[in-house]
């Protein structure tokens, strides 16, 4: 990455990528030993050339970074909070022996890494997640794409987050 993240907005994006290079599951589904190799799989703002299986952390639509301020007399200050998109795509495996078992087994990666990032979150120096929830998906790809993208699943999380 040639730009370095600063403030909160691009911070929060920097945070995700390195909650997520820490999650065991996330590490299983793209083969990497410690969260320095896996960071190689997590891509921010754009992927440029995606290599199944990846992650995609972008800015949310709507409430991507918002400063609330607490007031409590002396002791104001402001809370960033914000949300994330998280795009997850994995191959189908060659040999996958029905769609059932195809779909299973990225809902089951998809689930693993959710828990990895609920147990991690906030602790340490990792983001503090807040909510997490499914927008898109899993789905599949369409079959007539296949030819040139290849068959994969992929799912679009939105993850909340708050300091």
């Amino acid at each position: 990455m040639a730009v370095s993240p600063s403030g909160p907005i691009s911070k929060a994006l920097n945070n995700l990528r390195t909650l997520l290079s820490n999650c065991a599951a996330f590490k299983t589904l793209v083969g990497a030993a410690d969260a320095a190799t896996a960071l190689a799989s997590i891509h921010l703002v754009a992927v440029e050339n995606p290599t199944r299986p990846f992650a995609l952390i972008a800015f949310a639509e709507r409430g991507c970074w918002t400063a609330r301020k607490n007031a409590g007399g002396a002791g104001n200050y402001f809370r960033d909070e914000g949300s994330l998109m998280l795009l997850l795509e994995q191959d189908v495996a060659e040999g996958s022996s029905t769609e059932p078992d195809a779909g299973l087994t990225f809902a089951n990666a998809l689930g693993d890494i959710a828990a990895d990032i609920e147990e991690l979150a906030g602790t340490g120096t990792y983001l503090s997640v807040t909510g997490i929830r499914v927008v898109q998906g899993p789905q599949r790809s369409h079959r007539d794409a296949a030819p040139k993208e290849g068959e994969y699943y992929q799912a679009l999380l939105q993850v909340d987050w708050g300091l």
